[in-house]
């Protein structure tokens, strides 16, 4: 009875270990813009958007949401701000935008998994549209996530999420 209770207790560690892959803070970036960095530092680096849009959101709390975007002819570069701080970066098209660990638009899926391991796949119930989600692994914000949109077995975008409900 107590080597089935081991086995079994050993079975639900290991599967839960395996839901989602955890990923540093430190992670959480792309074009080295990173989660919680101020506007006017994203500005120095990157000078003034394309476009820019402000919007009043109600999401247990009012605030304003910004959304830059860089880039154009599909080479998107979208960051949006709460309060001046980056809370979300997208990034979609071969634009030579990376993440600190090299990851870009048209890597292949297994360099990803080869650097930041398994991840959660997410497959849509068609089997149209597939992720690989890494999850922050920072006990204050465990909502935070890294985002890779798979096609063709290569990253289409990437998708870096601080957990705010925006």
């Amino acid at each position: 009875m107590k080597k089935l209770f081991s086995s079994t207790l050993l079975s639900l560690l290991l599967a839960g270990f395996s839901v989602c892959q955890a990923v540093s803070p430190d992670r959480m970036n792309a074009g080295g813009v990173y989660i919680d960095q101020g506007l006017p530092e994203v500005v120095a680096v990157y000078g003034e958007p394309v476009s820019a849009k402000t919007e009043q959101v109600e999401a247990g709390f009012r605030h304003t949401q910004i959304i830059y975007e860089y880039g154009r002819n599909g080479t998107t570069f979208n960051i949006t701000f709460v309060n001046d701080r980056v809370k979300r970066i997208y990034v979609a098209g071969n634009n030579g935008i990376a993440t600190s660990d090299g990851i870009k638009v048209g890597t292949p899926l297994s360099e990803v998994k080869r650097i930041l391991g398994p991840g959660k796949d997410i497959k849509s119930e068609d089997g149209t549209k597939h992720r690989v989600l890494y999850q922050l692994e920072e006990p204050g914000d465990p909502d935070g996530s890294l985002n890779f949109y798979i096609k063709d077995n290569k990253v289409q975008a990437i998708y870096v999420d601080s957990g705010l409900a925006i």
